[in-house]
């Protein structure tokens, strides 16, 4: 996620959009009311960043405990890597299909109204979940609005990160896995006597989530009872497959960040010169919602006391101007929020600055920024744009200096 800065020579605001490099770690899953109470929660961390963060000496709090589990030294999360906390005895009681835990430690969740958070080193909440009512929660045991909770035996996994545990987690059947678009590999086999056939088909990896405006990538190979030629149809596209050695073939679909959510045929068909064989498969795309801001930097010189400006946004993004994109593939609404932008103990009323995401600072699409989220119900298509432009009212009493906040942009999927 990148961050937008804002800079003026008197006053400057700082946009940041949603995990950033200081929130890289986020929770990922949890599961605190397992089928059976016996080493069956566990925690699931993720680096959102590009770089490794140490996390030696980070702590899980519940309501049981401020230091429920004390993550050992030596402890980092790679780029895009997950680490799983799970209770004593999870590796005896999981289930097979689920991974190894890379800590083990004596866990406790409450089943309602509860919480856990992730702290750094120095006892900081890095990232919360809650779920139930509020009023049950410690206040550092959530964010924004906790999630309404999970069934017996089932996770609360998150699909994005807005600060708001209600709109970020769902509840879904636990993986402990992070889909990050890889190269997922599957194999069709051709097994057979004397005949010309596909052998056998096999698809190790039956979805697949997009990465956020880059989209993903699967690998396919076929191997034939005999020479051959091979190509594959997927989303409308005919493929020619390599071969790689004998009887093996081999090529790579590509999938578009922005293709619909849902189930897709892979058609292979094989050719001898003589015979023709073909099979099919399903591929499933999961849904992703994200939001992206194509521009580093804003800058506007000279803000003068009791005058007012205007950021121009567009719909272009090879322009210089602020744009909005859906870099999933569901239609989604805007979010937005800010903080107060404070000049030491002086500060710049959220009251003066407005928003607006189709150019008209009057329209339905626009707003005054709060600190608490507002919901702009656009229904933005996958891969299409917005305009974002800022409007600042500078009080004729302001004091001069850098006024420093922070907007906050995200999204969610249409209702």
């Amino acid at each position: 996620m990148k961050w937008v800065k804002l800079a003026w020579i008197r006053w400057m605001l700082t946009v940041t959009l949603l995990a950033g490099a200081s929130q890289a770690i986020v929770i990922q899953e949890v599961l605190y009311d397992p089928a059976s109470e016996s080493g069956g929660e566990a925690v699931l961390l993720y680096n959102q960043d590009n770089v490794s963060v140490d996390i030696s000496g980070w702590t899980l709090a519940t309501e049981a405990s401020s230091a429920d589990a004390t993550l050992p030294p030596g402890s980092f999360l790679s780029p895009k890597g997950t680490l799983l906390v799970a209770d004593i005895g999870w590796e005896a009681t999981k289930d097979p299909s689920l991974p190894s835990a890379d800590h083990e430690e004596s866990i406790t969740m409450y089943n309602t109204d509860s919480g856990i958070a992730l702290k750094d080193a120095s006892g900081l909440v890095v990232d919360a979940v809650g779920w139930g009512s509020p009023g049950g929660i410690p206040p550092d045991l959530y964010e924004g609005t906790p999630h309404p909770g999970a069934s017996e035996g089932m996770s609360l996994v998150r699909t994005v990160d807005t600060d708001d545990n209600s709109a970020d987690f769902v509840e879904s059947e636990p993986s402990f896995i992070v889909f990050e678009g890889e190269e997922i590999p599957f194999m069709l086999e051709v097994n057979a006597s004397d005949a010309f056939v596909v052998m056998n088909t096999n698809v190790s990896m039956a979805s697949v989530a997009p990465v956020p405006g880059v989209g993903a990538t699967i690998a396919l190979s076929v191997e034939l009872s005999s020479p051959g030629t091979v190509v594959a149809l997927f989303l409308g596209s005919v493929i020619d497959l390599e071969e790689t050695d004998t009887n093996f073939y081999q090529t790579t679909l590509s999938i578009p960040f922005y293709q619909s959510p849902g189930d897709y045929s892979v058609g292979v068909t094989a050719s001898n010169g003589t015979e023709t064989v073909t099979t099919n498969m399903s591929i499933g795309i999961l849904p992703v919602t994200a939001i992206g801001l194509d521009v580093v930097e804003l800058g506007y010189d000279k803000l003068i006391p009791g005058k007012t400006i205007i950021i121009e946004g567009d719909k272009d993004p090879t322009t210089d101007k602020p744009t909005l994109r859906n870099l999933g593939n569901t239609p989604v609404d805007i979010l937005l929020s800010a903080k107060t932008p404070l000049f030491g103990s002086k500060m710049l009323s959220l009251s003066n600055v407005k928003f607006s995401l189709d150019g008209n600072f009057s329209s339905a699409l626009s707003g005054t920024l709060k600190t608490t989220a507002q919901t702009k119900k656009v229904s933005l298509a996958p891969n299409a744009t917005l305009p974002l432009s800022l409007q600042v009212k500078v009080p004729s009493t302001a004091t001069p200096g850098s006024y420093l906040g922070a907007l906050v942009i995200g999204a969610k999927e249409s209702t």
